[in-house]
């Protein structure tokens, strides 16, 4: 069995059975040269994960069918959800952003409308770029993304949240390693900024809001970097808490 995933809608497994559609079954037949008998992953994009072998290809209709051999659910997620809300920033920043994120396991990203923010929104293209980075890691879930959003509305949002973050360039009280991890399977909301920084007043608010700051460091790092950083520390942060251990001390 090849180590590929495929996205499948969740109406067409059933009763034992899969049949895989357009992109992604020319990709199985076409591309990684699946023929009748092999045995492929298959992911619905919301957790569960599916071992199937092909009993039928049609090459005409873009279409691969199969039997259902077993199914798992969870397995390389983490069990807590991890939201990002960014603020509009370079297409090309955003694309290694959105594709690092989806493989490191983010659920869910809120593009931000901010003082210092681009505009341009280009939701179908990041889209395909979460799916590339979700198959890449072998991933089963396939991130949410949700509408715009003015900085004012995701702060008066933020009880949703277990816990929610902001990386401050000027935060010096506070780092992630400080911070109050939930005890639960919550919510995590990360906030990262444009190019030129959140402003004062947007801090403020976010902070009267409940958002808790914390610094990276004294040195200043791209928004792809940073959002890289902040993950990879709140992972294997999570990870040692599940395992036992409180802190990284």
């Amino acid at each position: 069995m090849s180590e590929e995933i495929y996205l499948i809608k969740p109406e067409n497994i059933s009763n034992g059975r899969f049949i895989l559609s357009g992109e992604e079954a020319r990709h199985c037949f076409k591309v990684k040269r699946n023929r009748i008998g092999d045995l492929i992953l298959l992911t619905d994009g919301q957790g569960n994960e599916y071992k199937g072998r092909i009993t039928s290809i049609d090459p005409k209709h873009l279409s691969v069918a199969g039997e259902i051999l077993e199914m798992t659910k969870g397995r390389r997620e983490l069990p807590e959800a991890i939201y990002l809300a960014f603020a509009l920033v370079k297409s090309r920043d955003l694309s290694f952003l959105i594709e690092k994120a989806t493989e490191l396991g983010v659920r869910g990203f809120i593009p931000l409308q901010t003082e210092r923010s681009l505009t341009s929104f280009r939701k179908e293209r990041w889209e395909r770029i979460a799916l590339r980075g979700m198959k890449t890691a072998l991933g089963t879930i396939l991130p949410q993304f949700y509408p715009l959003t003015p900085f004012p509305s995701l702060i008066s949002s933020v009880e949703d949240y277990s816990l929610a973050l902001l990386g401050y360039e000027k935060e010096e009280a506070r780092f992630l390693s400080d911070i109050p991890f939930p005890r639960n399977d919550g919510k995590i909301l990360v906030i990262v900024g444009p190019e030129g920084g959140f402003t004062e007043e947007e801090i403020v608010l976010a902070r009267k809001g409940g958002v808790l700051t914390f610094s990276l460091g004294k040195r200043r790092l791209a928004t792809g970097t940073a959002v890289l950083a902040i993950l990879s520390i709140i992972i294997e942060y999570l990870r040692r808490k599940r395992r036992g251990g409180e802190t990284f001390e």
